[in-house]
């Protein structure tokens, strides 16, 4: 299967989360603890929009077509795009949220940079991503050769040179337990 094409299966992607739907709610419940209660905000790599329209994110920036149309059927207003070329103007946004596609991206330096470049000037990016030395990350590394999703996918890309950048030179930093790194 072509990278472009992985999460192509939108049927196969949402069994995962209802198959754990526990671990899903979970993650849920710990974005909306640390989402802004106010302000326009962006999910970028929304997938099919289960993280966006329950979090009640209206705007997503997604590559996939097929993921792009079922999150619009859910009334997301959904981007093509990636994260290192966003397609939004200067300033639009007062948080941007990434739900584990940080380890789907090609350059992480210049995404961070250009999720800089979207936010307002107090703005906010909330990243839940999988800690490889977390149980769950370790978990998803030892299984990722058998997961369409996570063969290719760099579990921890928040670590080494990209945690330095992303914690340093981002404006800010504070990291969580539970995995979520934010950055103003």
């Amino acid at each position: 299967m072509k990278e472009q094409d992985v999460f192509a299966d939108v049927e196969g992607y949402e069994l995962w989360f209802k198959e754990n739907d526990k671990l899903y709610m979970s993650e849920l419940d710990a974005i909306r603890r640390v989402l802004p209660k106010s302000g326009q905000g962006v999910e970028i790599g929304s997938g099919s929009g289960l993280f966006a329209f329950p979090l009640g994110i209206k705007i997503g920036i997604e590559p996939s077509p097929q993921m792009r149309k079922k999150a619009r059927e859910r009334g997301i207003e959904t981007l093509e795009g990636v994260a290192e070329s966003l397609p939004v103007p200067d300033a639009a946004y007062d948080f941007a949220l990434m739900v584990t596609a940080d380890c789907f991206l090609r350059d992480i330096r210049l995404a961070f940079l250009e999720i800089r470049r979207i936010l307002k000037k107090e703005g906010f990016l909330i990243i839940a991503f999988l800690d490889r030395a977390a149980p769950l990350g370790q978990a998803y590394e030892q299984k990722k050769q058998q997961s369409i999703y996570y063969k290719n996918a760099q579990i921890s890309f928040l670590r080494g040179n990209n945690s330095d950048f992303a914690e340093n030179r981002f404006c800010g930093r504070r990291k969580t337990a539970d995995g979520f790194f934010f950055a103003k």
